[in-house]
């Protein structure tokens, strides 16, 4: 089964700007200004434009999303995973 995920948006500064998809990603130096070379860990990013926006599981699987696949929820503002 599908494991539940919920995120909380936030601003995103310049230091967040390293991303990657990679589990094992290794920090990078980007100078920042008014500090110099600060050391950045890369995080996760979801864009949020990267899914289907359906209002219902039923919405969705009339969209062509397959079960177990994301789409974003626009009756509750979250990604979804299909359930049916």
């Amino acid at each position: 089964m599908p494991t539940s995920l919920t995120l909380t948006p936030r601003k995103i500064y310049k230091e967040d700007l390293a991303l990657s998809t990679s589990p094992s990603a290794t920090p990078i130096s980007e100078y920042v200004l008014g500090v110099g070379n600060t050391p950045l860990n890369p995080v996760d990013a979801v864009l949020y434009s990267s899914f289907g926006q359906y209002s219902s599981d039923a919405a969705a699987a009339a969209g062509g999303v397959g079960v177990g696949y994301l789409y974003y929820n626009t009756s509750t503002s979250k990604i979804k995973v299909r359930m049916s």
